[in-house]
This record gives structure tokens, C-alpha cells and sequence, in this order.
């Protein structure tokens, strides 16, 4: 993604687009205190809400559109952008991004049955052409989010490696560090090509060396959270895990109508189904269930470091009192903000199961149960944590610091392999975005003792 300082200002078409793909979600906002759908919107439920439920649903309302707003107009330019790049792309691995477009165009169908409920309380042709506008938008959205992921594996192995070759530094016995500092004292300054050339005559060393892995000392056990950054990582992978189990069957549940609809209710009674038809959907609906819950996931894995840059915006010794109390008082408003939007979420998730007809009778909790109670607040925190990450990052962006020159010596080369993602190094990058699936496939590493 771009950085902050250097996206361009979305267009107009952009922010009417970041705009309306908001209306849905304060639709079903507005109707979550009193746990109404939007489905069923009339005058005479509007007239019996007394003066709090009004504030209530359009408190609400509003905070949901302003934080899907902000955090569409974020991401809305990137989305599109890796649209374009696979549109063009496409011929070079037709596999891989036919892929990609049908699993994104099932979750961009789930989207648009939303958004269809959301609105069909004023009519259907309203309601359709809401449907189709939010579900074409989201159609780029999970493309993104499908691309993201695979950019976060690609991410993980280029981390995995770095991580390799630290230990490896490390541990490499005094006797054999001769070598590499003769490599390092031809270089003026620590570059790739440095860098790479004293890997390469790392592994050149253990692969002479007679017994495996003599030249290395052994290695010195580490606890697993080395630092309080490491135990909120942990949590927050726990819950995003979590958090996009319980998302997955609301959006299982919205193809389903989607589905259902398209073909003109011709498939309305599930128990009337043929096994091969029964077998065709359910296929269907775990594919079009697992797109939507990639954005999220990916979104909540950044979760962490969001909080801890939030964090140090609000403990900085450097700051005063008066700007650590601004920046805490903005935190606690985004944080209810956030958490008055998420509700669109929990009254999506609650009447879901409601439906005459829902996905084989028993993909979602029952209504009005313990389970059903759990599952609705774990999908609402789930969405509560993917624009609690845009918003905070929004607003309490980490200082961006140019790095340093660091010395030519192994600390050195250690440093930068640690610190190469603010270097924009393009060390162990993985190969283009359209590489063959086969390709990303992890290889068996050397294992070290």
C-alpha cells in the first residue's frame, strides 16, 4: 500500500463510491437498537420509536457512515488499483486470476444481497440499484483482500528467511567471522548486493563445512513473547481467528439469499433440493463465505501494532500533558465511535437466521440463544476491530524515521536485515504479484540444529 504521505486525495468518484458502499451498514445501524432489519422499515414501527430510539438509531446511523466512509476512502484507491493490475495482468496467469475473480465475485454477490435488505424498505428498484452498486465495489474490495493475503504470505517467508539468516549470524563461531568482514570491508556502504554477497558467503561457509552445521554455535533457548508488543500479537491472532469464524456464516447465509433471488426464489425450499444441487451451493456459499472473512482477518492481523502505535501516542514522555490527554481523548471517541458502527453488524448478524428460509436450516445459531447471543457480539467485534485499525491508523500514524547508515560489520548486516522493510530493500522479495500459484507453495528449508 501507499504510504500516507504519498497517496494522491481520492477523487470525487471515489469518495461517492467510499459513500454510498457506507449506506448499507448504517441501515442496518439505525435499526440495531431496537434489533429491527431494514427489511423491515415501515412508518408505523418509525412512529412508535420514542425520542431515545431515535437518537439512539440515528447516532448510530451516523457514526456508521462516517467511519465506513473514512475507511472505504482509504482503501477504496489501493482496491481499485489491484483491480486494474490483474485486469491487465490477466493473460499471464489466467488460472490464478479467474480464480481470484470468481471467489471475489460469489463474496461481491453475499454484498450485494445485503445491501438489497438494506434498502428494500423503500422499493425494489431503489433496493436493486443499491445492490448492485455495493456489490460491484466490494467485487474490488475482496480482490483486494484475496491479493492482500497472498502479499502477507509472500511477507511471512521473506520475514522467515531474514529471521534464518539473523540466527545463523548470530550463532556463526568467531574462527569464520574473518570472512565475512573481508567481504564487508570492500564495500563503501551496506547495500542489497553487500548484504546479499555476505549471505551468500554465509551459506557458502556452512555448506563447506564438514560436519553440518559445526561452524555454527548452538543454539540458546528464547522465550516465546519477548516483548509485550509479542503477547498482544498473540491475542489479537487469537481474536482475529475468532472473529472470522463467527463472520463467515452471516456471509454463507446473505449468498444463499443472493442466490436465491437470482434464480427468482425457484430454489426456495432448501429440503426440496437434489443432492447435486444441495452439493453446487454448498460449495458455492463456503467459497463466497471464506472471501469477505480474508479481508477481515487480514485487516485484524495489523490490529496489534495499530494499538501500540495508539499506545505511544497517548505515553510518548516526549509529549506534554495537554497533547497526551487530546490524544487519549480522541482514542476513547474513536473507540465508541467505532463501537456504535459495529452495531450495523450485530443487528446483520441477528437477522440472518430470522429468514423464512435459511442456509439448510442450521448454518446459523438459532435465534434468541446463548449461542446465537456469542456469535452476534464476536461477528460485531470482529467488525468493530477492522475499522478501529483504519480510524486509529487515521489518526495516530506511527512517525516515519529515515533509517540510518548502519556499520560495516556482522551487527550491521543484522541491523539492516532487521530494519530492510523501512530501507525498502529488496531483499528475499518474492517474485510478482501474478506468479503462479505453484510458486508460492513454501519449499523445505536446511533444517538447523
Amino acid at each position: 500500500m501507499v504510504s500516507g504521505s504519498d497517496k494522491k486525495p481520492a477523487s470525487y468518484t471515489t469518495k461517492f463510491l467510499a459513500f454510498s458502499a457506507s449506506l448499507p451498514f448504517a441501515a442496518n445501524s439505525f435499526g440495531a437498537n431496537t434489533h429491527t432489519a431494514p427489511e423491515h422499515f415501515t412508518e408505523e414501527w418509525y412512529d412508535k420509536l420514542s425520542s431515545l430510539d431515535l437518537f439512539l438509531a440515528f447516532t448510530n446511523a451516523a457514526c456508521a457512515l462516517g467511519i465506513n466512509t473514512i475507511n472505504n476512502v482509504e482503501t477504496f484507491p489501493d482496491a481499485f488499483e489491484q483491480v486494474k493490475k490483474r485486469k491487465t495482468n490477466f493473460r499471464k496467469n489466467k488460472l490464478e486470476n479467474a480464480f481470484i475473480f470468481i471467489f471475489a465475485s460469489l463474496a461481491a454477490i453475499a454484498a450485494g444481497t445485503i445491501g438489497y435488505y438494506s434498502f428494500s424498505f423503500l422499493g425494489g428498484f431503489l433496493a436493486g440499484t443499491v445492490s448492485l452498486l455495493f456489490g460491484t465495489v466490494m467485487l474490488g474490495t475482496r480482490i483486494f483482500g484475496i491479493t492482500n493475503l497472498i502479499t502477507k504470505y509472500r511477507q511471512y517467508k521473506e520475514d522467515q528467511k531474514a529471521e534464518e539468516y539473523i540466527d545463523k549470524l548470530n550463532r556463526l563461531k568467531e574462527e569464520h567471522l574473518s570472512k565475512i568482514q573481508t567481504i564487508l570491508d570492500r564495500q563503501t556502504t551496506l547495500d542489497d548486493s553487500a548484504v546479499q554477497e555476505v549471505l551468500n558467503e554465509l551459506d557458502k561457509i556452512i555448506r563447506e563445512t564438514p560436519e553440518e552445521n559445526a561452524c555454527l554455535n548452538q543454539k540458546t533457548s528464547t522465550a516465546y513473547f519477548r516483548t509485550c508488543l509479542d503477547v498482544l500479537q498473540f491475542a489479537v491472532n487469537i481474536f482475529a481467528i475468532v472473529g472470522t469464524l463467527a463472520i463467515a456464516p452471516v456471509f454463507a447465509q446473505k449468498l444463499f439469499d443472493g442466490i436465491r433471488m437470482m434464480a427468482g426464489y425457484s430454489v426456495n425450499d432448501p429440503n426440496s433440493y437434489t443432492t447435486s444441487l444441495t452439493l453446487l451451493i454448498g460449495c458455492l456459499c463456503l467459497l463466497g463465505s471464506i472471501a469477505t472473512p480474508i479481508l477481515y482477518l487480514v485487516s485484524l492481523s495489523c490490529l496489534a501494532e495499530t494499538l501500540y502505535n495508539t499506545y505511544k501516542h497517548i505515553a510518548d514522555p516526549k509529549l506534554d500533558f495537554k497533547d497526551k490527554t487530546w490524544n487519549f481523548f480522541k482514542a476513547i471517541c474513536l473507540l465508541a465511535t467505532n463501537y456504535c458502527a459495529a452495531l450495523g453488524t450485530y443487528n446483520l448478524t441477528e437477522s440472518s437466521p430470522k429468514q423464512a428460509d435459511y442456509l439448510y436450516g442450521s448454518t446459523l445459531p438459532a435465534p434468541n440463544t446463548s449461542t446465537a447471543e456469542t456469535h452476534k457480539y464476536l461477528a460485531m467485534a470482529a467488525a468493530g476491530g477492522v475499522n478501529l485499525k483504519f480510524t486509529y491508523n487515521y489518526c495516530f500514524k506511527p512517525e516515519e524515521k529515515s533509517p540510518t547508515p548502519v556499520e560495516r560489520t556482522k551487527e550491521g548486516v543484522i541491523e539492516y536485515l532487521k530494519t530492510r522493510k523501512s530501507r525498502k530493500s529488496q531483499l528475499f522479495t518474492q517474485a510478482p504479484l501474478n506468479t503462479p500459484v505453484e510458486e508460492l507453495l513454501p519449499s523445505t528449508p536446511r533444517q538447523l540444529s
